[in-house]
């Protein structure tokens, strides 16, 4: 009987962790879909929107990428204080990313030369070790 309990629990658990991982994927598609709306269509309500079910999606969800779409997003957007801030999040946690570093090369060019130039290094240091 014991047994049966314990085996109607773990089935309990994880159709849970089923159904929030469904709700995670339904949310981050959403989300996607309208972060890569063309920039003109890229109005306030639908960045915020899409920042919002994309951080919601990241929630109970352990693909840090979400992170860096939310960056994509506010930079696109124009947002770039808070786009560069959800770019370096994501780079503590995954510094291995070229492209991200590319990024944040790229978004901080003008408003801070030695972040830029900072970023610029790892992404070429990045590359080397690629061809390697």
């Amino acid at each position: 009987m014991a047994q049966r309990i314990v085996l109607a629990l773990v089935a309990l658990l994880v159709a849970a962790w089923l159904a929030v991982s469904l709700r995670d994927a339904r949310l981050e598609g959403r989300g996607l879909e309208l972060a890569k709306l063309p920039a003109e269509q890229l109005d306030a309500a639908t960045v915020r929107e899409s920042d919002d079910l994309l951080r919601r999606a990241r929630l109970l969800n352990p693909d840090r990428t979400l992170t860096y779409d939310r960056g994509v997003l506010l930079l696109r957007a124009g947002r770039r204080a808070e786009g560069v801030e959800r770019v370096e999040s994501y780079l503590r946690e995954e510094p291995e990313n070229r492209q991200a570093w590319g990024l944040l090369s790229a978004a901080t060019a003008h408003s801070q030369p030695a972040v830029s130039r900072r970023a610029l290094r790892r992404f070429r240091e990045l590359g080397a070790t690629e061809e390697r």
